[in-house]
């Protein structure tokens, strides 16, 4: 899993965790000229193993993000939303 962006030099990343390898990663991105810093969720379910896998994918997603918002040194800064979505999920019923 990547993040790609054309980029002016105006954009930085402060860091980058990978929460399932190949399949989510959160990025704190910094845009020099505006200030503003925000986090980036990028996700690509793990749908190798059909429901379970999907199940499991998400279970660890949630959790990773839960602890990351209410750990200690997040909990009184933290100023984000999370927001998800899945534009298959009018494609199939199973979804």
């Amino acid at each position: 899993m990547a993040i790609l962006a054309s980029n002016d030099g105006s954009w930085t990343c402060l860091q980058a965790l990978t929460i399932v390898q190949g399949h989510a990663i959160l990025a704190q991105l910094n845009h020099r000229r505006s200030t503003e810093t925000f986090w980036l969720l990028a996700v690509y379910a793990d749908v190798s193993g059909g429901h379970a896998s999907l199940l499991t994918f998400y279970t660890e997603l949630h959790n990773f993000l839960a602890d990351l918002v209410y750990s200690p040194e997040h909990s009184t800064t933290w100023t984000g939303c999370l927001a998800t979505g899945d534009w298959n999920a009018v494609e199939h019923p199973d979804d």
